[in-house]
């Protein structure tokens, strides 16, 4: 299980980068803290037992690793601080539908401000979400929170991937995984394009294979057979159906 490691920042550097480029309040970056820890805690519990100790490792302290910045500064962090093109795309700037990206370099998450979301929803969801809340500020509040723990969750839950697997299979279980994380009840959901059939080929996986689906994803399988059978589920016109070139990758 391979990751493109260097090191790890600590609460220093990681302080230092927030003052320079944090679009968030005191209070607000306290409530990110404690979203994004809570977070960390329900993937441990829900899936900690396909997790390497490397990768419990590089959990440890995730929530003090998460920046919230403005457009301008999340191009500057994934053309300053990751070398190439950004993890997931071809693209030295991350293309407009991309609001998160982990950054090896320091084992950092790097969020698009989720204030600017609203522009990058389409027109039918923003006035769905205005129709369940009332009104459009009430809406941008909630689209706001909605990016927001979906951008966070679906970041550390790609922290504990093994990378050497295909992107479009990453994709796939890190969508997959952050579901029952994301579909609290009671509380709207927005889902992207495409979202459902994503979810739906990897549901299928599961009870073929079982538990080395997961072991899989998580970097603990060790059966090669295992993990060549369940790749080959993976066959290019499958890909080309669940990720359609206009979409891109989501995170």
């Amino acid at each position: 299980m391979e990751r493109e490691q260097g090191f790890t920042a600590d609460s220093e550097i990681t302080e230092s980068l927030k003052v320079e480029a944090s679009t968030l309040t005191p209070e607000e970056s306290q409530e990110l803290k404690l979203l994004s820890a809570s977070i960390k805690d329900e993937v441990m519990q829900r899936y900690g037992r396909f997790l390497s100790e490397s990768t419990r490792e590089r959990l440890k302290g995730i929530e003090e690793r998460i920046i919230v910045t403005d457009r301008d500064s999340f191009e500057q962090f994934s053309q300053a601080w990751q070398p190439g093109p950004v993890r997931r795309g071809k693209e030295p700037i991350p293309p407009p539908w991309i609001t998160a990206t982990y950054i090896p370099k320091g084992q950092l998450i790097v969020l698009k401000d989720p204030k600017e979301s609203w522009d990058l929803i389409g027109a039918e969801e923003q006035e769905e979400l205005i129709r369940h809340y009332g009104d459009e500020r009430a809406a941008r509040k909630a689209a706001e929170r909605m990016v927001l723990i979906d951008n966070v969750v679906h970041e550390v839950i790609h922290q504990c991937e093994d990378t050497e697997l295909p992107t479009s299979f990453l994709e796939l279980g890190t969508i997959y995984y952050q579901q029952p994380i994301m579909r609290k009840p009671g509380e709207a959901v927005m889902v992207p394009k495409g979202e459902e059939k994503r979810v739906a080929f990897y549901s299928h996986l599961v009870p073929k294979y079982g538990d080395a689906v997961h072991k899989l994803f998580f970097g603990t399988l060790i059966d090669p057979i295992q993990r060549a059978a369940i790749l080959s589920e993976l066959t290019p016109t499958v890909i080309n159906k669940l990720f359609p070139r206009e979409e891109g990758y989501s995170g």
